[in-house]
């Protein structure tokens, strides 16, 4: 799965410029702007299949052919804390 951004994983847009949403599908619960928030998602429409585990890698900016792509001079340092809840019928 590759989404064009962070925030359009959650249904956002544009870095959430416009604040908290909530949808039966995903929403922004808290936000601090250029610094913090916390979002979900569920995936009961639109599963996400997966045998032996599942690894979710975000990418926030990258270096292609020495050209850096995203935010200039680079990506800030960040952390990430993440939940996941399976369910298995």
């Amino acid at each position: 799965m590759l989404s064009s951004g962070l925030e359009d994983y959650f249904l956002g847009t544009y870095y959430f410029n416009r604040g908290k949403y909530y949808t039966p599908v995903a929403g922004l619960t808290h936000l601090v702007p250029e610094k913090e928030f916390s979002g979900y998602r569920f995936h009961h429409n639109d599963p996400v299949f997966f045998q032996n585990g599942m690894r979710l890698t975000i990418r926030a900016g990258e270096q292609i052919n020495g050209k850096m792509y995203g935010p200039k001079p680079g990506p800030a340092d960040t952390v990430y804390t993440t939940y996941v809840w399976v369910y298995q019928w």
